[in-house]
C-alpha cells in the first residue's frame, strides 16, 4: 500500500485567471469598473491511495 500526497498553491496575480474562466457578465463588470476582479488564489490538497496486489 502507498499513500501519497500533493500541496500545490494556486497564486493569479496581475489578472491572470490560470485555467480559471469568467463569464461575459464579469468580464463586462470588470471593463467598466463595476466590480473588481475576482481573486482565484488558494490551496489544493490532494491524497492518493494505490494498492498492490
Amino acid at each position: 500500500m502507498v499513500v501519497k500526497g500533493e500541496y500545490k498553491r494556486v497564486d493569479t496575480k496581475n489578472g491572470y485567471d490560470g485555467v480559471f474562466t469568467r463569464s461575459a457578465q464579469e468580464v463586462f463588470d470588470n471593463a467598466v469598473g463595476i466590480a473588481p476582479a475576482r481573486n482565484y488564489d488558494g490551496d489544493i490538497v490532494s491524497v492518493g491511495v494505490d494498492f498492490v496486489f
